[in-house]
């Protein structure tokens, strides 16, 4: 049976990162390029699920700690917890009935089977693994915008591994072309992407228009659409189905919204199905 992670949301405080959590779990959250919960799947090679007695929103998702769980490998997570190479090699060492914990501090990861499980909701844990590590996390809004470049280059690390990037046409000026990864579908012409001070990713199918300015690190999510004139510094996330336009500073955009006009969006989050009309201004996580 796969390997499975259960979030948790017992000791996030989920209304510190309102107004985004009223509408969609903590690991739900996209930050980097991807969400914390497709950030975990991926590294730990685990299907993920909430914990059932969570403030959950996807009843398909969630789940109770029970004998029902079956048979396989289960770790626990909390769900604002961002992953590093360091925890997911601490993860990945852990035995069954062992936790981590932060300098002695409360458990952040459990590893467990239905054998450990004594009654609903209570798990038998018998040794805690004390790591001694600065672990990021989001408690509250400032937290997405304060963590995304480190998430931006942890995200093209993983979502590059081996493979080679797709390349850009000779119409396109391109500085430290390395740190630059093109998905299949995507389409760029005549834009200006200067990857010197972080990493660029462009997803399947997004459209970078003409005159697009990139200045890393910056994510352009897949089918996002950067048109004609935009600038874009780092650290910015274009979330997947993003039209965007004017210019974006050090901000994250969820997915599927517009900031398709004039006007600056700066140090700030943006969920998403929003729409921002033209020469709209804002900054500083308002």
């Amino acid at each position: 049976m796969p390997e499975r992670i259960i979030f948790t949301e017992e000791f996030c405080q989920p209304e510190d990162l309102y107004p985004f959590t009223l509408t969609r779990q903590i690991q739900d959250i996209r930050i980097g390029i991807l969400t914390i919960r497709e950030k975990w799947e991926r590294l730990l090679g685990a299907v993920s699920y909430d914990k059932f007695e969570d403030d959950y929103k996807d009843l398909d998702r969630a789940v109770r700690i029970d004998k029902k769980l079956g048979a396989g490998i289960i770790y626990m997570i909390h769900g604002n917890l961002l992953p590093t190479p360091g925890l997911v090699s601490a993860i990945k060492r852990l035995k069954n009935g062992e936790f981590l914990c932060v300098n002695g501090d409360a458990g952040i990861v459990f590893r467990f089977s239905a054998k450990e499980i004594v009654k609903p909701n209570q798990v038998k844990m018998n040794k805690a693994v004390v790591i001694r590590d600065e672990l990021p996390s989001i408690r509250f809004p400032w937290d997405i915008t304060r963590l995304n470049a480190k998430a931006l280059e942890e995200d093209w690390k993983l979502l590059k591994g081996r493979r080679k990037s797709q390349p850009l046409s000779r119409t396109n000026r391109v500085t430290k072309g390395h740190q630059v990864f093109v998905e299949k579908g995507a389409v760029v012409e005549q834009a200006i992407i200067n990857a010197s001070e972080g990493p660029v990713y462009i997803g399947k199918n997004a459209l970078l228009m003409e005159g697009s300015l990139i200045r890393g690190p910056v994510s352009i999510g897949d089918g996002a659409v950067v048109k004609m004139g935009t600038r874009i510094y780092g650290a910015t996330t274009i979330g997947p189905g993003c039209v965007v336009g004017g210019e974006i500073k050090n901000s994250v955009i969820f997915g599927h919204s517009n900031k398709a006009h004039d006007g600056y969006l700066g140090d700030s989050v943006l969920g998403e199905w929003c729409n921002w009309g033209a020469g709209t201004t804002n900054s500083n996580v308002k």
